[in-house]
């Protein structure tokens, strides 16, 4: 059975993100997401919403930890939404696991929830 069109769309998309975090291209990065994203992350914390909350946000994880890199440890998807298993390494002596959970709709990401073991950290 083959993939649909926008099942391959969400794959590739979670896929491209991942590679311009890793690369902290914070442009290529966010080309990914829709203008009026949406990031939640288990903690209650209130989410950050649009690209320029983003922009900021990941600008200084990227700064604070030029050696940050996610490594996927598996993905899966149903229909629109992607979720990643990811161990984060680079951020100090211990790595964090991470689930990141990306809703695609419209050839963008617009909706993002992590669920994590350090949920106070930044993504």
């Amino acid at each position: 059975m083959s993939m649909s069109e926008s099942a391959v769309q969400a794959l590739v998309l979670a896929q491209a993100q991942l590679d311009a975090y890793n690369t902290q291209n914070l442009d290529a990065f966010l080309a990914c997401y829709a203008e009026d994203v949406i990031v939640t992350r288990d903690d209650g914390s209130p989410p950050a919403v649009g690209k320029a909350a983003m922009r900021e946000r990941y600008g200084k994880l990227f700064k604070d930890f030029p050696q940050n890199r996610a490594i996927l440890l598996g993905r899966v998807h149903v229909g629109p939404w992607v979720f990643d298993s990811e161990q984060v390494i680079g951020r100090g002596d211990q790595a964090l696991y991470v689930v990141a959970q990306y809703l695609v709709q419209d050839g963008l990401i617009r909706k993002v929830n992590f669920y994590s073991e350090h949920p106070h950290l930044p993504e």
